[in-house]
């Protein structure tokens, strides 16, 4: 615990050092197709997709614009703008 403090605080005064450690979000799902090798293999994740998709009120798969895993885990979901 000690470090992860020690980190963030560093991190918190430079920049470039919480650029260093940090995760970059990365890209589960891009113009409608699920990038399989960008997905995690550690669980059922279509299932936590279609989860978020639903905690999310997001009524179908073609309604999400991109999918990405953030570094701790969680997944956010852009919809796509509505055309008129």
């Amino acid at each position: 615990m000690l470090w992860d403090y020690a980190l963030n605080a560093v991190s918190y005064c430079f920049r470039f050092i919480k650029w260093l450690i940090s995760v970059p979000p990365i890209p589960v799902v891009r113009c409608l197709k699920l990038l399989r090798r960008n997905t995690p293999r550690t669980f059922p994740f279509e299932d936590k997709l279609m989860c978020s998709l639903w905690q999310q009120e997001i009524s179908s798969f073609g309604a999400m614009k991109l999918a990405c895993t953030e570094g701790e885990g969680a997944l956010t979901i852009m919809r796509r703008e509505r055309q008129k």
